[in-house]
């Protein structure tokens, strides 16, 4: 999905009243972070991009096309990070990486990650699962130092239900997003630096609506099932 383009500041007036609320700063956890503290200077980092939930594989071949040095790395060094932490890998032929092994991992796009920082306060986020920005989110692949610790995903046997049989239903989680409408309060045309409450992208503001649930394989339970909206 192309990037989001948000209403730029009329008059120079507003820029400069504006100033004094940027920062580069992002408080996380009660710490005041800049967002590159998981860097380790001198080491190569190589971006890979994610704009949809879902599980990725990076093959020898294709770490090589792109200009990665995969023959010299072995599979007990890769390491993959995602905004400032690391994300675990699983790589299925461990202690012989070569022609025709991978890494997977499970990638998630960008949602409100980074955008957060603009709001003085979480709570004041319309639209927690649609960035202003943009859906891609930066995935940075590099090789450690032999025998420094990295995350990896365990394999686990298979557990067979004793009886055989498959379980008839599951619980599940379903979000469904409406953002085809931005909304941003403003004064005389003016908006402030920071983003205010309620500003986001979302569905039409209207005191009634319908609303259809993309729902498949839905079954009739006894379990109470829960409808949230935001």
């Amino acid at each position: 999905m192309s990037p989001r383009t948000l209403h730029p500041f009329s008059g120079l007036l507003v820029l400069l009243l504006a100033c004094f609320r940027l920062s580069a700063q992002m408080p996380v956890d009660g710490d005041t972070l800049y967002g590159n503290e998981w860097i380790k200077p001198g080491r190569s980092y190589w971006k890979v991009p994610v704009a949809t939930d879902g599980f990725y594989r990076l093959t020898y071949e294709e770490l090589l096309a792109a200009g990665v040095p995969a023959d010299q790395v072995s599979d007990d060094q890769w390491q993959l990070f995602t905004f400032g932490k690391e994300v675990p890998l699983f790589v299925p032929n461990t202690g012989n990486w070569g022609p025709g092994d991978s890494l997977v991992f499970h990638g998630q796009r960008h949602r409100m990650q980074l955008d957060r920082f603009y709001y003085d306060r979480e709570e004041d986020i319309l639209n927690p699962e649609y960035s202003l920005v943009s859906d891609t989110a930066w995935y940075f692949l590099c090789a450690a130092e032999p025998g420094e610790p990295v995350l990896r995903y365990q394999q686990l046997p298979n557990l067979p239900d004793p009886s055989g049989q498959p379980e008839p239903w599951f619980w599940s989680n379903r979000v469904q997003v409406y953002a085809f409408t931005h909304h941003q309060f403003t004064l005389s045309g003016i908006a402030e630096s920071v983003l205010t409450r309620g500003q986001g992208y979302a569905g039409t503001a209207s005191v009634n609506q319908a609303l259809t649930l993309d729902l498949p394989g839905l079954m009739a339970v006894t379990e109470p099932t829960q409808v949230s909206l935001r």
